[in-house]
């Protein structure tokens, strides 16, 4: 307790001695908390002009190091912000490591409208962490000066340290906030956390909720946390403040124990689908709560913490993320098959078959349907559809056309309708009786010609329905009515083979009976 008294009174008569100051320490973040960052990229000093005049700090020095104009990006190690060094009336300075850079800029956040800054020096007086003496001195005199401690808060648990205006010579622990006017510590804490996010959804990235890219919070407290003004970023410094605008149900509050998913809502580029990106939550006070970060996502899928490791997972939001091993695996299911009320199909036939289909987190895309005999030949086309969206259930009605059998090689009897698709296979057998007359129908000609290129018609009839269709992955609900433009082209076809023989034959006679006369 004594300690704490000559603490006080050290600074409060350094404040006295250094009033007439026009330049003051403002705010210090000496040991950011792990979720802010390393101590080694993430310290900072806050001064602040207190005249209604410019100053111009380029004879000042911190701990006897000498400032430079902006700051350097650690990531980059280019300098941003390069402003100069004149401090503007009642503004303030944020000032930063130099040698490697900072990551301030990325992990606070720092009013644009200060003056950036950084030591011509690899770290802040040789390192903040602790108790520490620094000194703001002009090119003739020492400007302000101060020795802090550890006791006096803001010691690796999320906040700064902070003097006021009403209280000279008083430093205490405070909310954060770099360039903008000191805050009193939030009487309030916060347990909340990122739990999921999906950077790549299937379609546009864009889409108005509750489609597009979402961020998944977590309150980890018992009580309930209202998040209006709290906001995300990314690395690019986007910025999307939590209001009923992103949020499915209208409301900001978020239970103990809950999730609350946030939206971007048409917010263009808030998350890269390539290279290295990162999510940062602040509360409204400008504390960073938490921070992740990735790279290289797959389309539709998420990124989900599960026993505190992030993994790609099928997306839940609002729920509890589901681990990949135990997720719902790929499904097919042959739900209805559309038939007579004799529950019989004919040769020729084309079937409606309603099928069930979910490819999970397979790569594969492909279904097909058909219909085989009992030794696995197959009596129908085969039809095919694409699924490319994971973990998407699909319900759709798929065409089957049977085979005409018109020289009845497959006997009446049970066909088996298969579906295959992601390694897996659903089948329904069916009765198959009697055969579809029209498509089999037999063309009579009076000529041998055209006899000959009847036989070759109804050989190539069967042959002609093995060719496979593709079609797209939508419901079928009307009759279907289906005949090759092979079939159509050969049907016509015999027609005029016949009219041009018969129009030779007919030039022929003519012929001989001119010779005759």
């Amino acid at each position: 307790m004594n300690t704490r008294k000559y603490m006080f009174l050290f600074v409060f008569l350094i404040a006295i001695n250094l009033t007439s100051a026009d330049i003051i320490f403002n705010e210090i973040m000496y040991n950011p908390s792990t979720a802010q960052g390393s101590d080694s990229y993430n310290e900072w000093i806050e001064i602040y002009n207190t005249e209604n005049t410019t100053i111009s700090l380029e004879n000042y020095t911190l701990c006897e190091k000498s400032f430079l104009p902006g700051y350097i990006n650690r990531e980059d190690s280019i300098t941003y912000l390069n402003n100069g060094l004149i401090i503007q009336p009642f503004s303030y300075a944020i000032i930063t490591d130099g040698g490697s850079g900072t990551e301030v800029y990325t992990n606070f956040n720092i009013n644009e409208n200060s003056l950036a800054l950084h030591v011509d020096a690899a770290t802040l007086c040789g390192g903040l962490s602790g108790s520490e003496k620094i000194t703001l001195k002009s090119e003739i005199e020492t400007i302000d000066l101060l020795r802090y401690d550890s006791i006096w808060g803001g010691d690796n648990n999320g906040f700064s340290i902070c003097t006021f205006p009403n209280e000279i010579g008083t430093w205490k622990e405070c909310s954060i906030t770099p360039g903008q006017e000191n805050s009193q510590t939030s009487s309030q804490s916060y347990n909340l956390i990122i739990t999921e996010f999906l950077p790549n959804p299937y379609g546009n990235d864009n889409a108005a909720m509750p489609d597009g890219e979402f961020i998944e919070l977590y309150n980890k407290e018992e009580t309930t946390i209202d998040l209006q003004g709290f906001y995300l970023k990314d690395s690019a410094n986007h910025k999307i403040i939590i209001s009923n605008m992103n949020l499915l149900n209208n409301n900001t509050e978020i239970e103990g124990n809950s999730y609350l998913t946030v939206y971007t809502n048409g917010f263009s580029g808030f998350l890269n689908n390539e290279g290295l990106e990162e999510i940062k939550i602040y509360d409204v006070n400008n504390n960073r709560l938490d921070k992740v970060s990735y790279s290289n996502s797959q389309e539709g899928v998420s990124w989900s913490l599960i026993e505190d490791s992030w993994q790609q997972t099928q997306p839940s939001p609002n729920e509890e993320n589901i681990n990949p091993e135990e997720a719902n695996p790929a499904r097919i299911e042959i739900q209805t098959i559309y038939i007579g009320s004799d529950e019989k199909a004919k040769f020729g036939d084309l079937l409606r078959v309603k099928i069930f289909a979910n490819k999970g987190d397979d790569t594969k895309e492909s279904l097909q349907l058909y219909l085989q005999d009992e030794t696995g030949e197959k009596i129908s086309k085969i039809t095919r559809t694409n699924l490319e969206k994971k973990y998407t259930d699909y319900s759709m009605t798929l065409p089957i056309q049977i085979f005409p059998n018109c020289n009845e090689k497959y006997p009446n009897e049970k066909y088996e309708i298969v579906l295959e698709g992601f390694d897996l296979e659903d089948s329904k057998k069916i009765d198959i009786e009697g055969i579809t007359q029209n498509l089999c129908e037999q063309i009579k000609p009076d000529c041998k010609p055209c006899a000959t290129y009847e036989e070759f018609y109804s050989s190539e009839l069967s042959e002609n329905y093995e060719s496979e269709t593709v079609i797209n992955p939508y419901s079928i609900t009307g009759n279907v009515i289906f005949e090759s433009t092979g079939i159509k082209s050969k049907r016509y076809g015999i027609y005029f083979f016949c009219a041009v023989l018969f129009l030779v034959i007919l030039q022929l006679q003519v012929k001989n009976g001119k010779n005759k006369s």
